[in-house]
């Protein structure tokens, strides 16, 4: 990887009573088979074992902690941008744990794809009682990363790493009115300025736990993730009465119950997703691309559903761009 040696990494890192989960956070940083990096911890103030379990890498790889109490996680994230060295940024969670190839594959494929700023993985959850590892379902490529932001953020943040000049460049950062949705709110920031790309490689391991923050503050990621997607939505000039926003919604936060009507879901979502369609297609997205997409999203809605009242599998339509 010496190649590679000459673009320094920030891998930006807060911490709070993380005693639990930081040693093997810290560790698979230091076995990080790229060693071009400094590590930026923003702590907000532990009073665990937390800055002690930090303090015992200190002689492994450069560190950089600031104990700095802030408003949300935004702000403590600019502040660590703020006080970085590296040409790159790098994101990391105190529960997950990097598979030790994840920098060198995320910097060798910025360095040959020049026009991609931002650069993410695929990862396993790993539930707290559970010996298994479950991937995640996502998106790949730049077209489809672009689309899926009118229906939910395209990146798992902790694999990100991004090219530090396009926000200097630009004079964007993370937005601090979006709390728990800072990600979302920065990738619908830049989408024009830079392509987006993820790896399929499993950078890292997402430990999901009692403590995780999508589980512990799922209202207010809810609430702004459907201000980002509304904003998407009105400007491609999509429009949603009341009561398909709610049935997208629930579609796509996967609310689908058993007393939910298939065959009024399945009318409305079709309608939905027709809409998004017609908009499209006229533009420059690619019409086989985007029928791609649209009907791998009635699928899966058709697979959630199967549980729903009057469901039948004859009921999903082969086609409904008719």
């Amino acid at each position: 990887m010496s190649l590679y040696k000459d673009d320094k990494v920030s891998i930006i890192l807060p911490t709070l009573n993380s005693e639990n989960f930081i040693y093997k956070c810290l560790y698979s940083i230091h076995k990080q088979t790229y060693k071009n990096f400094e590590l930026i911890i923003i702590d907000g103030g532990s009073f665990d074992k937390t800055i002690s379990i930090i303090d015992s890498f200190k002689n492994k790889f450069e560190i950089k902690i600031y104990i700095k109490k802030t408003k949300n996680l935004a702000e403590a994230l600019n502040f660590a941008i703020s006080k970085s060295s590296g040409n790159y940024i790098a994101r990391m969670d105190s529960d997950d744990i990097m598979n030790k190839n994840r920098i060198a594959h995320q910097i060798n494929f910025l360095r040959k794809n020049h026009n991609y700023g931002v650069v993410g993985t695929n990862a396993f959850r790993k539930y707290k009682d559970s010996i298994l590892l479950k991937p995640f379902n996502i998106k790949y490529t730049d077209f489809d990363l672009k689309l899926l932001m009118f229906f939910e953020c395209p990146f798992i943040h902790p694999t990100i790493l991004f090219r530090k000049d396009i926000l200097e460049k630009n004079n964007v950062k993370y937005d601090e009115n979006y709390n728990e949705c800072e990600d979302f709110k920065l990738w619908f920031d830049i989408r024009k300025i830079t392509s987006f790309r993820n790896l399929r490689y499993f950078g890292i391991i997402y430990r999901v736990h009692n403590l995780s923050a999508s589980n512990k503050k799922i209202e207010k990621v809810t609430e702004y993730s459907n201000k980002i997607i509304n904003l998407a939505h009105e400007e491609a000039n999509i429009f949603l009465t009341i009561q398909q926003q709610n049935i997208f919604n629930k579609i796509r936060l996967l609310n689908i119950t058993k007393q939910d009507d298939f065959d009024f879901i399945n009318s409305n979502y079709i309608e939905i997703l027709n809409k998004f369609y017609l908009t499209f297609k006229g533009q420059k997205y690619d019409k086989s691309q985007l029928l791609f997409f649209l009907k791998n999203k009635y699928f899966r809605f058709c697979l959630r559903s199967i549980k729903s009242n009057n469901f039948k599998p004859n009921k999903c339509k082969k086609s409904i761009f008719e």
